[in-house]
């Protein structure tokens, strides 16, 4: 978006100048940036808001994550995020936090081994956020969007193309509405992901859409989920997990349209699926072990 820069902000004109505001713990509250490249990795160690506008990047050294935040109550907005390093032992990224009321919102992720990486970040948002991973194998990708331990926070309204998977890990009370996964592994891949809620997504050419394991009271509404091929290729896919809601998803030309592997465990936490569509898939429903 081509926004004006808030009303008090400070303006940071080069990288240098960037990193000593965000660095200074008496700094400005509201840090403004200008349509260039700010060339370097950032580190946030305190609350603030980083606002930038069209043409605006951190362009990252490709050495390790580009914005890392260590804080409550940050926001960073309006930016054009690249060039992430490539290791997956420290899963360098375009975009980690770890904190309270984090949002990254109004962003491009591009050119990064992972996209954005919420760890122990609760009541945290990402937003009008599109991800694009490395042109690699989907062996060597990162996730695109990864929430672990990450409890009460909401994806809403982003785009994730060539990663690995959208994951959400030990997260409970997690929220995920109008995605768009292609192109990748898992579209979104739920464990221990206790509460949360997936609505009104689209899951196309992925290897799977969207698959559950070891998780309870999960609501599945309103999403199209197609074009998950080959041999594991499969629409929804639960395995251990209770009480689970399917309701109103389209489930279209998947080699598989819904597997259930001891899913549910127990009848006191039954799944239902509700005003499915299931069409064009070679198996509508796989069933496995116990299920």
């Amino acid at each position: 978006r081509d926004v004006a820069a808030p009303v008090g902000a400070v303006v940071a004109r080069t990288f240098e100048e960037l990193r000593a505001l965000v660095e200074d713990a008496g700094g400005p509250t509201v840090i403004a940036l200008t349509a260039q490249v700010y060339r370097g990795d950032l580190v946030i160690r305190r609350p603030v808001r980083v606002a930038g506008r069209h043409g605006a990047v951190l362009e990252g050294t490709g050495g390790g994550t580009v914005v890392t935040v260590k804080a409550n109550d940050v926001q960073v907005s309006d930016v054009l995020i690249r060039r992430s390093g490539h290791r997956n032992t420290t899963e360098d990224a375009g975009f980690k936090a770890t904190g309270e009321r984090v949002r990254l919102d109004h962003a491009r992720v591009e050119d990064t081994l992972f996209g954005v990486s919420f760890e122990e970040c609760k009541h945290c948002a990402i937003d009008a956020v599109s991800v694009r991973g490395f042109d690699e194998p989907t062996e060597l990708r990162g996730d695109g969007i990864k929430l672990w331990e990450s409890h009460h926070s909401t994806v809403r309204r982003a785009v994730v193309e060539r990663a690995r998977d959208v994951v959400v890990w030990y997260t409970r009370h997690a929220t995920l509405e109008d995605l768009v996964v292609r192109g990748s592994r898992y579209g979104t891949h739920l464990m221990y992901a206790h509460d949360a809620v997936v609505r009104g997504s689209r899951f196309e050419g992925n290897v799977v859409g969207i698959f559950v394991m070891y998780s309870a009271r999960m609501t599945l509404e309103q999403n199209f989920l197609a074009g998950a091929r080959g041999a594991a290729g499969m629409g929804l896919g639960f395995k251990d997990s209770d009480a689970v809601v399917a309701r109103g998803n389209w489930l279209v030309a998947n080699t598989s349209g819904v597997y259930l592997d001891n899913t549910p465990r127990t009848s006191d936490a039954p799944v239902v699926f509700e005003g499915n569509v299931l069409a064009l898939n070679d198996v509508g429903l796989r069933l496995h072990s116990a299920a």
